[in-house]
């Protein structure tokens, strides 16, 4: 009797795990949910790429490393009213001038995100550091 209670137990409480699962899949990701999930993959890819074991694991790691910075400007230019738009602009530059020898040219990321910057956000207190970055 008392597997039988616990069996129907651990049943239900995996159908309404289940089913909360499938409720917040279904719920889109916020501006700020998605801006949040690209800072996370910023600050984890590489440790992530320093413990990769493979080949393989570590070109898909670098592949995703390198696509950083699109990433944050298609978040910027899909959320442009929102001000992650303006943060994901922002570190967009960052990231594409992160290095001592940035690369990249008119079709570059952090070009693009200049362009926009210098078109929509001009007055922002905030440029500060994006100047500094360039």
């Amino acid at each position: 009797m008392l597997r039988l209670l616990g069996g129907t137990l651990a049943l239900v409480l995996g159908a309404s795990m289940a089913l909360a699962q499938d409720d917040r899949q279904d719920k889109p990701a916020t501006p700020a949910q998605q801006y949040q999930a690209l800072l996370r993959d910023r600050d984890q890819l590489p440790d992530q790429l320093s413990k990769a074991r493979t080949t393989e694991e570590r070109r898909k790691l670098r592949e995703r490393l390198l696509r950083l910075p699109l990433s944050f400007l298609e978040l910027a230019e899909k959320y442009r009213k929102d001000p992650v738009g303006l943060d994901a602009l922002m570190l967009t530059v960052e990231i594409d001038n992160g290095t001592a020898f940035p690369t990249g040219g008119k079709d570059s990321p952090g070009y693009r995100a200049l362009a926009i910057l210098r078109r929509d956000h001009v007055r922002s207190d905030k440029l500060g550091v994006v100047c500094q970055r360039v």
